[in-house]
């Protein structure tokens, strides 16, 4: 089988009787970032190749970034990545920090849509594009302090799989 990128070959092929087959290519061949025009033709005993057998291919090996803002007048927060994504959850938000009061808050995950006392029920909206979370509070974190909401890359993918580059957080006062 030989198999070509753009036109240009990349290499030849043997495929198992099932039809598997798979190309490791010199590093002088590797496909660059974007989209590729894959074609592999078969020979099956016969110096006439087969019709190609045609795919797309894109490669990204950047992987998406993300920031995120704190409203804390209308008790929001939003999470904005470089490129669409999936896998956002409100579990990947963490609260911490420490209250006027005196009481600290030590990463405190939002599980069940819930940080604890301090953070109200969480909706989360996603934007058409797949780029921008807005995870909105039933009731507004009003407990004067300095906090630093972060959120964890953990499950967070674009659209080929490179996971999130790094954990994003913001800090902000209530006063």
């Amino acid at each position: 089988m030989a198999v070509y990128a753009d036109g240009q070959l990349l290499g030849v092929a043997t495929a198992t009787v099932r039809g598997a087959w798979s190309l490791a290519t010199p590093a002088a061949k590797s496909l660059t970032a974007g989209a590729h025009s894959i074609a592999a033709y078969t020979f099956n005993q016969s110096p006439v190749p087969s019709a190609p057998t045609l795919f797309a291919v894109t490669v990204d090996p950047t992987p998406p970034t993300a920031s995120v803002t704190y409203d804390s007048v209308n008790g929001r927060a939003i999470v904005t990545f470089s490129e669409p994504v999936s896998g956002v959850r409100a579990s990947n938000l963490v609260l911490s920090g420490r209250t006027e009061s005196g009481v600290t808050l030590a990463n405190v995950p939002i599980t069940n849509a819930r940080a604890r006392a301090y953070v109200g029920l969480i909706t989360m909206t996603q934007s058409p594009d797949a780029k921008t979370f807005t995870f909105q509070e039933q009731l507004t974190l009003a407990e004067p302090g300095t906090y630093t909401l972060s959120f964890g890359k953990t499950g967070v993918v674009d659209r080929v799989g490179n996971l999130l580059a790094a954990d994003a957080a913001t800090r902000f006062t209530i006063i």
